[in-house]
């Protein structure tokens, strides 16, 4: 699915445009590994701010905790 904002398409997750509801969830996920990798007060915000990407680019927070609790499914 094509993600659209402002009359053009793409959209900003943690400062990378996608174009993809897929697109997106792959850079989310990327964030998750390194934030999960080294957890720290920074990587918390990091991963809020991208958090907040992916609601507004249209996610709801259910399936945004849902994304973060498959990849933690995977990691362990």
């Amino acid at each position: 699915m094509l993600l659209k904002s402002n009359q053009s398409y793409g959209i900003s997750i943690g400062h990378k445009t996608v174009l993809t509801k897929e697109g997106a969830i792959e850079r989310y996920k990327a964030f998750l590994e390194v934030c999960y990798n080294d957890l720290s007060v920074e990587g918390a915000s990091v991963l809020s701010d991208v958090q907040n990407d992916l609601v507004n680019a249209g996610f709801t927070w259910e399936e945004v905790e849902g994304i973060e609790t498959s990849y933690l499914k995977e990691a362990l």
